[in-house]
């Protein structure tokens, strides 16, 4: 029988960017680590070093690094592209339904809906006990009035970021609110 490394404790991130109407196109986990030796263990179709040139050994699902970084950051592309959670994105432009795709040059009183639920193809024990945050950026040269109950909305350059932030277990109606002129997103 072959011996199997027991994985080294670690903080873990997992990112899904998601298209326009809430399909993820891309999951990523970012591993951080005490220094020493390392083995990890994940299903990635691709992995980079964020923190030292020392190279990431990959054989099967195990990962391994020896590492004198006081802190070791790599991150993984996950070839599954489920999340824990079901997510759908709806736009209304002036009170009447549109695709992201129709936005394009318009103006007017834009409202997004963003529902999260629970993904039954996943085991629940995720969706019941991870938090959630959910992230957008709009261009203030043309959304302005941007507002969004319960939110933290932060600066970055010429963009608001809106964070919202669900709490294990808990499904989600976000809405938020801008009036736009010759949108893009």
């Amino acid at each position: 029988a072959d011996a199997v490394a027991v994985p080294t404790a670690k903080d873990e991130v997992v990112y899904g960017l998601l298209d326009l109407a809430g399909t993820v196109q891309d999951l990523y986990v970012v591993n951080s680590f005490n220094s020493g030796t390392i083995t990890d263990y994940g299903n990635y179709s691709n992995l980079s070093n964020m923190s030292t040139a020392e190279e990431l050994m990959q054989e099967s699902d195990t990962i391994s690094i020896e590492t004198t970084a006081d802190k070791f950051y790599y991150q993984g592309t996950l070839e599954n592209k489920n999340l824990p959670w079901d997510i759908k994105i709806n736009y209304q432009l002036d009170k009447q339904a549109i695709t992201a795709a129709e936005l394009a040059g318009k103006s007017g009183e834009l409202q997004i809906t963003i529902t999260t639920t629970s993904n039954p193809a996943i085991n629940s024990a995720f969706f019941d006990n991870y938090l959630l945050q959910v992230t957008l950026m709009l261009d203030t040269d043309k959304a302005t009035e941007i507002a969004s109950a319960n939110a933290t909305l932060a600066n970055a350059g010429k963009n608001k970021v809106i964070t919202h932030t669900v709490m294990p277990g808990q499904n989600a109606d976000i809405l938020i609110t801008a009036n736009i002129k010759n949108f893009s997103m």
